[in-house]
């Protein structure tokens, strides 16, 4: 033993591929002690000299630790690999450091992918440490599996229905590759397995490395830009945006394949038996779930093209129809398999399991490098790119849907996202895509990517943004750090611009160490939340509504009204209003909860009616529930809501105006016509140049209230129909508006009434 491999295990790593501990056993050995007396004293080395960091709550809200003294934000992430080339500026680091930022998300591939990535890693390391001693490292590490490998593994890959593979180009912050042969599978477990070699293998270099010490987590990249989305979609017809499929110079091969979808793969094959046998167990409940007589667990069919209408091609044809003076009313698109912009649930289940089995698949992965760094290292904190629920694209992308399992897994620390690309400019809100209040009830981080632009970009750039001086970024940076301390979130600085550039500026660094100052004196107060609003959204939906629905109801509202209510709201899943830490809100917008079984809708109402709250449902809220026949019907949303409400089928417009004499409507004016867009809504990003969004959100089906007993607040224009109304139900206040969207004084109204402090009515950013 003596002589021998030294393996010495703390909390779960073995010491035998830590250069330094190596060492050190291996000396005690030679002085022949008790092989008991080496273990403890390595094991005592151990604690010593590497960092442990963990994330844990400081102060009513997580906080990651570092050999226990707290880390606020913010990080830094720099850009620094072109091709095998580092442009690392080891000055630039220096300021950083003295500014106060200590966590550094350094960009790392695997030499599986890129051989001689981590020479460039450890030379970067390196430099880092030399102008910054006191710094700590997370790896930000591609788990790409290489062009060559999805040529000799088409099982999997990505497969089409045309039998195909669709050709991509994959940009990432430090590698570019065609991929002419397919896209790996999230679902893969060949490539989790193959990709957690490579990702032991960087473990292993790194522990060899004099600043071992310094490493304290990864941060896992996959997908197109490394946030693990897939860059071809789903589904190709005629009537799908193929502009925006989320990939840069994202290669279509021309459009001469409509009419194609996907997964067929074998390995999302897998997947999907694994998901549909968890879920349904035995053959008879899944043919009885789908309507198919012939379908099993083990070779479960993928639904085609036209069973996923309701995703992009309604609204196509909705958004098309023609209009005449002369002639009728268009009727909304429909068939077997959609119920306006919904899915047809009760006949296509099996589109909603496809879905959801590809989000969960993404999950997985996630969870399993999170899994296999956990064996590694206990120490080590662990994130990736997940559950981006706006500014992408709610189906194609496979990496929403179930943010709520990765929580729960106990191997990830943080999840992240960046800011929403629109409304960035100055005077604007740069939105969240996640509901980062259900991370607080699990003790995990969410993290914002804060790739923030500024006057330092290429001029197209500081066009888009409306960054063009010093003050102007200093303004738009300032207030995405306000942001961050107000809402309890973490976040890096992203200077995307090679070798950075975007914050060098000597007029930056003073601002950069107030904020630092700010930050540390902030977590040293109570964190816990003082907001008297909740937003409630629900996973499960995303699939079973279209795409553009998801946007209007998800992203528009919140992005562009929901922080101009003067008030500050948190954001959660409804899955968390069961657990005893989630705080009792005067005020709860349920935004998307489409999808609810028996049990979650008795769960809802026992948490509003613990202190009699009053809870806003928006359009739809309820309309699906698994447990009943019909599942989609306008009952269910008066089950839920206590208000009768009605479908009507045709195309409507959302337009309303507020009607009655009561506290909510007095301060808001019955002659303005509510329901569309109030603000201009600005693309920031080049996949739209110079655009901006044009839209007039329309209801298929309409969802109207019908209901004798309530007071009516609103009324539609088109249909006479009532579209807010408010009504006393089971120990709560209920009130419901069938539109997707509501304008901040809307809602500010609705909250005063609900009890609700408003600190702000001038519409600002509060």
């Amino acid at each position: 033993w003596a002589y021998g491999d030294v393996n010495v295990t703390v909390n779960g790593c073995t010491f035998a591929d830590y250069r330094g501990i190596k060492m050190y056993a291996e000396d005690k050995a030679k002085t022949l002690v008790s092989q008991e007396e080496v273990v403890r004293q390595a094991q005592a080395k151990a604690n010593d000299i590497m960092a442990q960091a963990q994330v844990k709550n400081y102060n009513g809200a997580p906080a990651l630790f570092i050999d226990g003294k707290v880390y606020p934000p913010m990080f830094a992430t720099i850009r620094t690999i072109d091709d095998n080339t580092s442009h690392a500026d080891e000055d630039y680091y220096r300021h950083l450091g003295e500014s106060g930022i200590k966590v550094f998300f350094l960009i790392c591939d695997t030499e599986w992918l890129k051989p001689g990535a981590f020479k460039l890693f450890k030379e970067e390391a390196e430099l880092l440490l030399r102008a910054v001693p006191d710094a700590y490292i997370v790896m930000r590490i591609g788990m790409h599996a290489p062009p060559l490998w999805c040529k000799e593994n088409p099982d999997e890959t990505l497969t089409y229905s045309d039998g195909k593979k669709k050709s991509v180009f994959l940009f990432t912050e430090s590698y570019r590759a065609e991929y002419t042969d397919g896209f790996y599978s999230f679902a893969s477990e060949k490539w989790r397995a193959d990709a957690a070699e490579a990702l032991k293998q960087t473990h292993k270099m790194v522990s060899e490395c004099d600043f071992a010490e310094r490493v304290i987590g990864y941060f896992f990249a996959a997908g197109g830009t490394s946030e693990w989305y897939y860059p071809t979609p789903m589904c190709y017809t005629e009537k799908t945006n193929f502009c925006d499929s989320g990939g840069f110079r994202t290669i279509y091969n021309g459009l001469d394949f409509p009419d194609v979808y996907g997964d067929l793969s074998p390995a999302f094959r897998r997947s999907f038996s694994q998901y549909l046998t968890e879920k349904y167990k035995t053959n008879e409940a899944l043919q009885a779930a789908w309507g198919q007589s012939d379908v099993t667990l083990d070779n479960p069919t993928i639904p085609d093209y036209a069973a996923r209408y309701h995703i992009y091609e309604a609204d196509y044809d909705a958004l098309h129809a023609e209009v005449l003076s002369n002639a009728p009313d268009p009727e909304a698109p429909s068939n077997e398999n959609c119920v306006g912009q919904f899915l047809n649930i009760e006949h296509r289940r099996d589109v909603f399991d496809f879905f959801r089995a590809l989000h969960r698949a993404t999950a997985e992965s996630v969870i399993y490098f999170g899994k296999v760094v956990k064996s590694l290292d206990r120490g080590k904190v662990t994130g990736a790119f997940y559950g981006s629920a706006g500014c992408t694209r709610f189906y194609d992308f496979a990496q929403i849907g179930s943010t709520d399992h990765i929580l729960k897994s106990g191997v990830i620390d943080f999840l992240a996202s960046p800011s929403v690309y629109e409304n960035r400019g100055p005077g604007g809100i740069a939105g969240q895509r996640q509901n980062f209040d259900s991370f607080r009830l699990k003790n995990t981080i969410f993290v914002v990517e804060d790739d923030v632009r500024t006057h330092m970009e290429k001029r197209i750039w500081r066009s888009f943004y409306d960054l063009y001086t010093l003050e102007d970024s200093l303004g738009v940076m300032k207030r995405d750090f306000g942001r961050n301390l107000s809402q309890n979130l973490y976040s890096w600085w992203f200077d995307q611009i090679l070798g950075g550039k975007r914050y060098k500026v000597p007029e930056m660094y003073p601002v950069l160490e107030r904020m630092q100052q700010l930050a540390h004196e902030a977590f040293s107060k109570d964190r816990t939340t003082a907001s008297e609003i909740a937003l409630i959204y629900d996973e499960e939906s995303y699939h079973v509504i279209s795409d553009l629905a998801n946007q209007e109801l998800i992203e528009y509202f919140r992005y562009y009204e929901v922080d101009k209510v003067g008030a500050p709201i948190d954001r959660y899943l409804h899955n968390d209003m069961t657990y005893d830490e989630m705080p009792d809100y005067k005020l709860y917008i349920f935004v998307n909860t489409l999808y609810l079984s028996d049990e979650e809708r008795e769960q809802i109402k026992k948490k509003l009616q613990r202190n009699g709250a009053t809870a806003l449902f928006l359009y739809g809220s309820g309309i699906i529930n698994p447990d009943r026949s019909p599942m989609l019907c306008a009952e269910n949303i008066t089950d839920l809501t206590g208000i009768k409400v009605e479908q009507t089928d045709g195309i409507y417009f959302a337009k309303y105006r507020i009607t009655g004499e009561n506290e909510l409507t007095r301060e808001l004016p019955d002659d303005e016509i509510y329901g569309d867009y109030k603000y201009t809504l600005v693309y920031n990003s080049s996949s739209y140049f110079g655009k901006r969004r044009e839209l007039t959100p329309v209801l298929f089906p309409l969802l109207a209230a019908n209901d004798a007993d309530a007071e009516v607040l609103g009324v539609f224009l088109d249909s006479e129909k009532d579209a807010i109304v408010r009504k006393r139900a089971d120990g709560f206040t209920s009130i419901y508006a069938g539109t997707k969207n509501l304008t901040a004084d809307v809602v500010r109204a609705i909250a005063r009434g609900a009890g609700c402090h408003i600190y702000s009515s001038s519409g600002d950013v509060f």
